[in-house]
């Protein structure tokens, strides 16, 4: 019997220090010039280099192993919203604040330069890199062929526009996270639609394709990690709800593991949460703990190393840490000390809006209080937005939460005035 005992011990003991939170380890740092912070970063799928979007409206590339500046891409004063590596690492696109779409090669040369009708929210690549899918800001998703210029597809969500935006890795599929709380899924040859998603309670934020495509994982704002069927359209899992909003998800390559970052944006002095999920059960696997400011942006690499971005002062920061005998290296950069300077122009009093008290949509180009027809939403979906356990969030808008980064100021700071 005591062995019994001992043995349910050592189970559960196990069980844990699965559970427990990861502690980083620092590797590397990259000075900042001075007066100089980062909103938020991306990194290239091989793991190679980093971009970050910088706050003198510059993007600047490190190669990761030298630790050596290798480029600086000026924007022109343009505020970027969001940046992202092609698949094969060999372009980096950045959608501005203006509307304006800019894709360079890996030497830094500015090979497309588009001026969009809105500020651009998204931004997604081809698997072969030939063609870019971009959403302005409450109008249609664009589709484009990079070499000829070409718009190939518009697709309109029935309003406000989308968040997120995906191919499948096999080329096949296209889909898209839209604000009117829809996941749109499109067939990537012709865009012709393929199935819609109505089944959620509120807008979808992040969405990303399982490794094989067979399935797509969405998160936003009721705080629910939900797995959809590609062929079917048909919703197959979804994970323990949490209490804030799912901002940011990576897939690992074997299509096991689901990374999510989170943020709550009732408390933006609180530094967003990481936790790894186990894409086949559904159970946590993982919190990894944060390391001051928290962390607003990462990727998995081929050999399933995950590369993480997060927050500090005046440098950018690499960080490792291992866990399921794997190495994860975390990437800290330098933010504004005031959220001020990362909103978007109107973007803080949208977010005090779409608190959990909100009882209206607040959707763009349309004045407080002022109702529409897209306000007045079915019966049973004014049911389920009644439930007491449903936070209420309303129209966050991509930019608004891409700038705040899931990150927040470090305890010592006071609490700040924001892809």
């Amino acid at each position: 019997m005591r062995r019994f005992f001992l043995e349910l011990i050592a189970v559960f003991t196990l069980a844990l220090s699965a559970l427990a939170a990861d502690s980083p380890t620092l590797r590397q740092t990259f000075p900042l010039p001075s007066g100089v912070s980062t909103a938020f970063t991306a990194v290239s799928p091989n793991g190679q280099r980093v971009a970050a979007a910088c706050s003198d409206a510059k993007i600047r590339l490190w190669d990761i192993a030298s630790a050596s500046l290798q480029n600086t891409l000026d924007l022109k004063g343009e505020r970027p919203n969001i940046i992202r590596f092609s698949p094969d690492g060999a372009l980096l696109a950045a959608g501005g604040s203006d509307g304006t779409l800019r894709v360079w090669d890996s030497s830094g040369a500015l090979r497309y330069d588009l001026k969009l009708a809105a500020e651009i929210d998204a931004i997604a690549f081809s698997p072969d890199g030939t063609r870019i899918a971009a959403a302005p800001n409450g109008l249609p998703v664009e589709i484009r062929e990079l070499g000829a210029n070409k718009l190939l597809a518009s697709l309109p969500a029935t309003f406000s526009g989308s968040a997120s935006l995906a191919f499948s890795r096999d080329g096949r599929w296209f889909a898209s996270a839209d604000t009117d709380t829809e996941i749109r899924i499109f067939d990537a040859r012709d865009f012709t639609l393929h199935a819609r998603i109505t089944g959620l309670l509120l807008e979808p934020l992040a969405l990303i394709f399982s490794p094989d495509g067979s399935r797509i994982i969405a998160g936003g704002a009721d705080g629910v990690i939900t797995l959809i069927e590609t062929n079917t359209g048909k919703i197959v899992k979804s994970l323990p709800k949490q209490a804030d909003v799912v901002f940011v998800l990576r897939a690992s390559p074997d299509g096991k593991s689901v990374a999510a970052s989170y943020f709550n944006p009732d408390q933006m002095s609180a530094p967003g949460r990481l936790l790894i999920w186990d894409a086949i059960t559904g159970s946590l696997r993982s919190t990894v703990s944060t390391t001051e400011g928290g962390f607003n942006d990462g990727d998995y690499l081929h050999d399933g190393t995950l590369l993480l971005t997060s927050s500090s002062e005046k440098e950018l920061k690499i960080w490792s840490i291992r866990k399921f005998g794997r190495a994860c290296i975390l990437i800290q950069s330098a933010r504004p000390r005031n959220l001020s300077q990362r909103l978007p122009e109107h973007g803080a009093s949208r977010l005090t809006r779409a608190s959990r008290e909100a009882a209206t949509v607040i959707s763009p180009g349309r004045k407080p209080g002022k109702a529409s027809h897209h306000d007045q939403a079915p019966e049973w979906r004014q049911q389920r937005e009644r439930e007491p356990k449903a936070p209420q969030f309303k129209n966050l808008q991509p930019r608004n939460l891409r700038a705040l980064n899931t990150s927040a100021a470090p305890k010592k700071s006071p609490t700040p005035s924001r892809e």
